[in-house]
């Protein structure tokens, strides 16, 4: 774990970013004594930020609506009223002014290091340089506003909406956001409870969670995971927080192809399989301390735990069985296609193995459906393999088909041609 004395971090420290909003499109009615960022004059709606799992201090924030992000990147136009870096002292930023038409939202919010920026925890520059998350109309309008946190799991949950919403328009991603959601907590949320919100639970004990042993719960929950990644991609990076932007794109591009072929990801995946370096009590620690330092306020307390076990090994290709039980971790299918996120149809009828399960078998011959297709007849006598339990003799289960040649009476017409039930003297026998 990253955590110096009394639970602060000692290696270098992971680039995470916490947005806040406050004011709900209001205008800035007084600042605290102690805040150098805030400017009592202004009079747009403003929006609160602060890093988190260190800190960073002057670090450059930006805001932008979400079309003009999803069509333009960084490059979007800004949506601040002036150009704004976090604290020099502790990385708070309070009553950041946006401008006044900026809408209803949806927004990015997005923060990048520059050459001046430092974690304040370790003095250094941070290990990823640029985080982003996404604040939907809803979240923009609730009265008072919730904090706004990105964190690298957002970062990876808003690239993968992006990536594969039906269409590149922000309704489309805002929808992609529940699956983005679920496939980013499954790959790096070493075992966090899916009910976790990545995108509304905060990352720190902050002024909402002030009493609420559940939320602070989460919290830690969220972090410990956060915090795992971290310690990852620290020890695969160097002091260039382009290097960790690198490998996180990388990641995302993998999430979004299923295929776990970029060298760097492979890294990551490979060292997520050891998760032993962070532990409860580290990140509890750390938890406690950060309020001290950012003073926010509120207390850790004393009762939260993690869930026993936690942090696990995580899924990374998300057939169900965590990596230190994988024997392939990079495909869906290995060892088993039994699982929903597995596309494998063994006999091509368009329904997944997992579909057609492991051991029904409709027809009784001794071979599951998930090998006896649903829609080609081998034998060509009117069934489907599925239903047929001797898919290589047209005259079974039946003679009376065209496929089959048997003719019981000799006669030269087959069985078919006669029909099952056909009596031409009445005597009983067909």
């Amino acid at each position: 774990m990253r955590l110096r004395t009394l639970g602060k971090i000692i290696s270098a420290g992971f680039f995470v970013t916490v947005l806040a909003a406050c004011g709900g499109g209001s205008s800035n009615s007084g600042c605290a004594p102690s805040n150098p960022n805030c400017n009592a004059g202004i009079s747009g709606p403003t929006i609160n930020a602060l890093g988190v799992d260190g800190p960073l201090l002057s670090a450059e924030v930006n805001v932008f609506g979400l079309q003009d992000y999803i069509d333009n990147g960084t490059a979007a136009a800004s949506l601040l009223a002036a150009p704004t870096q976090s604290n020099a002292a502790t990385g708070l930023i309070d009553d950041l002014e946006l401008i006044s038409n900026l809408g209803t939202g949806p927004f990015v919010l997005v923060v990048t290091a520059d050459g001046d920026t430092t974690d304040l925890a370790t003095g250094a520059a941070p290990v990823v340089g640029t985080v982003s998350t996404v604040i939907t109309a809803a979240q923009y309008a609730q009265t008072p506003q919730p904090r706004f946190y990105a964190t690298p799991l957002t970062s990876l949950v808003l690239s993968q909406a992006i990536a594969n919403a039906a269409t590149p328009v922000e309704a489309d991603v805002i929808a992609a956001l529940a699956d983005a959601q679920a496939d980013v907590k499954t790959l790096f949320g070493f075992g966090i409870d899916q009910s976790i919100d990545l995108l509304t639970t905060p990352p720190v004990i902050d002024e909402t969670s002030a009493g609420d042993l559940a939320l602070q719960a989460d919290i830690a929950e969220y972090r410990a995971a956060i915090e795992t990644l971290a310690n990852v991609l620290a020890g695969l990076t160097t002091n260039d927080p382009a290097d960790g932007d690198a490998i996180l794109a990388n990641i995302a591009g993998d999430i979004e192809d299923g295929v776990y072929a970029d060298t760097a990801a492979d890294g990551v995946l490979a060292a997520l399989e050891t998760v032993d370096n962070t532990t409860p009590g580290d990140v509890l620690a750390l938890l406690a301390q950060e309020v001290i330092d950012l003073g926010l306020g509120v207390a850790l307390d004393g009762s939260v735990t993690l869930p026993s076990g936690y942090p696990t090994s995580p899924d990374s290709d998300q057939d169900g069985i965590p990596n230190d039980m994988d024997s392939s971790d990079a495909d869906v299918c290995l060892p088993s296609p039994f699982n929903a996120n597995c596309t494998q149809d063994t006999d091509g009828d368009g329904d997944t193995d997992f579909t057609e399960t492991e051991t029904a078998d409709t027809d009784g011959d001794g071979v599951p459906n998930y090998q006896d297709s649903s829609i080609l007849d081998s034998d060509n006598d009117g069934l489907v393999d599925q239903a047929d339990s001797a898919n290589g003799d047209a005259c079974l289960p039946s003679a009376f088909n065209v496929a089959c040649t048997q003719d019981t009476d000799g006669d030269g017409d087959t069985d078919f041609t006669e029909t099952e039930a056909a009596d031409s003297d009445s005597d009983g026998t067909p």
